[in-house]
């Protein structure tokens, strides 16, 4: 049975700064985190330099589709976030540099805490984004809201062996895509 991995993720984001793709709004000086078990560990970097050239890239996009591209599903298929999410009006809330540490030979079932108020149950995609050089490689995997309070909302999302095998020893960023509610 896969475990549940609780992941620190302290979200300290530039939601401002994607402020034209953005439709929630949080409190960027929030830092939200849950305790890591000893399975696997997200470590978020939010002085990271180039999450930081990647958030005025996609800032700069004229639809998120068009600075994700064609994503890498966990089945190993490719597809846009607009295909994933059934629709063309996409919205990024969270976006920051972040590593990752622990096993790579199994699936593990996420729980992943940021600072937007998203809905219970609501579908979200986690796009990880796995830097070389000037190449991203984007990983999406569908998540589902699991709880909500007044500040934050927690997401259990399933990551494969393939996308930590592929982000050790790499720069990476994380980004949550949902369905603009407005």
């Amino acid at each position: 049975m896969k475990k549940i991995v609780s992941v620190f993720l302290a979200l300290v984001l530039v939601l401002s700064a994607v402020s034209a793709l953005a439709g929630k709004s949080a409190n960027t000086n929030d830092v939200y985190q849950k305790t890591t078990a000893e399975e696997g560990k997200f470590t978020v970097d939010p002085d990271s330099k180039k999450a930081a050239e990647l958030l005025e890239m996609l800032k700069e996009s004229d639809s998120v589709d068009e600075f994700f591209g064609d994503v890498i599903t966990a089945d190993g298929s490719t597809a846009t976030l607009s295909e994933l999410l059934g629709s063309d009006d996409l919205v990024v809330n969270e976006f920051v540099g972040v590593s990752y540490e622990g096993p790579t030979d199994k699936l593990i079932k996420a729980a992943i805490t940021v600072p937007s108020v998203y809905e219970k149950d609501e579908k979200v995609i986690v796009v990880i984004g796995i830097i070389d050089g000037e190449e991203v490689t984007w990983y999406a995997f569908e998540g589902k809201v699991e709880s909500v309070d007044s500040n934050s909302s927690t997401i259990i999302v399933e990551l494969t062996p393939e996308l930590f095998k592929a982000m050790q020893d790499k720069e990476c960023v994380i980004a949550i895509v949902s369905v603009n509610a407005d």
